[in-house]
Formats: structure tokens, C-alpha cells, sequence
């Protein structure tokens, strides 16, 4: 195979393979907006965002305006957002179809933010000495040659 035929043939196998995984992200679009990978009809923030992420790598258009519905419905009137992540996954999610919030989400961003700090300065169930102390154990016994038994691994 010559090197025209061999390039002719990686640019087929290219678009086949950019047709395939534009009909596999579309079919998973929900009908009151957003994006469901389990082919409902529930459509949540973070497959949405990765949907349109890939639609738009692969340079791929989508009808943008149920989706933006959804996406800007999940905004509470004041501007906040349920979770970080819902805040993350919506906000990222109207930039990539250029478009903005409903409300301004500075305000909900910031409680998100004070949220956050709150929870890191109280301890976890599992703290950082946990994972430390588990990390001396494994050490431990890999350094006596002693195996994990099912019941035993961590």
C-alpha cells in the first residue's frame, strides 16, 4: 500500500470512527434537555458536560436550546447551585454552548466556597491519620513478606 492510499484510508477510518462516537453521544440526549449515558430520559449535569465536551472536540453541533433550558433550570433564582459539582458541570456546560446563567452564580459560588472551607477545617470520619496508619500496616507487611489475605486487604 502506498503512502496516498495508506492516508486515504486512516482519514476513512477517522471520520467513521468521529460518525460513531457523535451518533453514540447524540442518541444518549434527553428530550427535556441535558444528557443521560444510560439512554433515559434523566439527564444529569455531569453527562451533559461530558457530552457536549466531546460533541464539541469532535466538532459536532447539537441543537443547544432544550439542553441550555435544562442547564439554566437547574440554577436556584438567587444564583446558587445544589453541590459544587452541579455548579461546575452547568456552569462549564453553558460556556461551552456560549451562553450565560439566568442569575449571577458569584453569590452561590461563594457559599459553595465557604461550604467547602467549613468541611475541610472539621475532621472526617476517616482522617488523614487513617490512611496513614493503613499505609504503615501495608508497609509493615510487605516489608515482613506477609501476604494479604481476602479478609484482610484494606
Amino acid at each position: 500500500m502506498d503512502c496516498l492510499a495508506h492516508d486515504v484510508s486512516m482519514t476513512v477510518d477517522l471520520l467513521r470512527s468521529k460518525q460513531e462516537a457523535s451518533r453514540y453521544i447524540l442518541a444518549r440526549s434527553c428530550l427535556r434537555g441535558g444528557f443521560c449515558i444510560y439512554l433515559l430520559d434523566e439527564p444529569s449535569p455531569h453527562d451533559t458536560y461530558f457530552a457536549l465536551a466531546s460533541l464539541d472536540l469532535l466538532q459536532v453541533p447539537c441543537d443547544p436550546a432544550p439542553t441550555i433550558g435544562y442547564l439554566q433550570a437547574l440554577q436556584q433564582p438567587d444564583g446558587r447551585y445544589s453541590s459544587m459539582a452541579q455548579a461546575f458541570y452547568v456552569l462549564s456546560s453553558l460556556q461551552i454552548l456560549g451562553c450565560q446563567p439566568l442569575a449571577d452564580p458569584q453569590t452561590g459560588v461563594e457559599t459553595l466556597t465557604a461550604q467547602l472551607i467549613d468541611l475541610a477545617l472539621r475532621p472526617a470520619d476517616l482522617s488523614a491519620s487513617f490512611f496513614q496508619a493503613l499505609h504503615q500496616l501495608a508497609t509493615l507487611r510487605a516489608t515482613l513478606g506477609l501476604e494479604w489475605h481476602d479478609t484482610q486487604r484494606p
